[in-house]
């Protein structure tokens, strides 16, 4: 479909080292582990699929799992 001989796991790869780019460029241009943010209603309203709210602290232990799982620093910056 890419034109690319690569497997799905070199795809991966590829798209993790694309998101890692955009994230420092947006770093670069002045966004913070601050701008990772879900808007207030999340953390209010339910979700209509489950009914459950997301806590700012459910929220806050996600985002630092996402980060560790990517390899990046606590405040969000790939290395």
């Amino acid at each position: 479909m890419t034109g690319l001989k690569i497997d799905k796991n070199g795809l991966r790869s590829l798209a993790g080292g694309i998101s890692d780019e955009v994230t420092k460029y947006n770093i670069q241009e002045g966004l913070t582990a601050e701008d990772d943010m879900l808007p207030r209603r999340f953390h209010e309203q339910a979700l209509p699929e489950s009914g459950k709210v997301i806590t700012r602290e459910d929220y806050q232990i996600m985002l630092g799992e996402y980060y560790q799982s990517r390899g990046w620093s606590e405040k969000g910056v790939p290395n």
